[in-house]
């Protein structure tokens, strides 16, 4: 990528920073439980009544490698848009999922679980950090920048 402008570097630098940012909370989020006894993330989605129970399994076990994956691939900028693509739509879908269960006052945790024993997060604060994620993905898909990323390497792969 060739920055020859200001207003280049400065969206360059909002892109990278972005990544940086949201793929260190998704690694961060991942790992942690990752880490932990899977049980803790099974007890946590369990309390959330709005999740089918025979799904918790499935998620309590998949849920963390896609995140620390994503937020990998994001730091990176590896596969960015697809990155950014999940990562957003993870967010809005965690949000979502907070918002309705604050909503409804149904089955609320303590805290989320987002990020294991590791960070007690409330729920409305996660709810804030996840819409910021989402918009943080959003804006990496709809204003992709290869700066300081792996997919300048490859100019035949996807755009962002």
């Amino acid at each position: 990528m060739n920055l020859t402008k200001p207003s280049e570097w400065l969206a360059a630098g909002v892109s990278c920073a972005l990544r940086v940012f949201t793929g260190g909370v998704f690694i961060f989020s991942g790992l942690v439980k990752l880490l932990e006894p899977y049980e803790n993330f099974r007890g946590i989605l369990a309390q959330y009544q709005l999740i089918p129970h025979f799904l918790n399994p499935v998620l309590a076990h998949s849920i963390p490698w896609i995140e620390f994956l994503t937020g990998v691939f994001l730091i990176l900028g590896f596969s960015t848009a697809l990155a950014a693509s999940l990562a957003g739509g993870l967010a809005a879908g965690f949000a979502l999922l907070l918002a309705v269960s604050m909503a409804l006052k149904a089955g609320l945790p303590a805290h989320c679980g987002c990020f294991g024993q590791a960070l007690a997060l409330s729920l409305k604060q996660m709810l804030v950090l996840d819409l910021v994620n989402a918009f943080s993905g959003l804006y990496l898909v709809l204003k992709p920048s290869r700066a300081l990323s792996l997919d300048a390497l490859f100019p035949d792969s996807e755009a962002g």
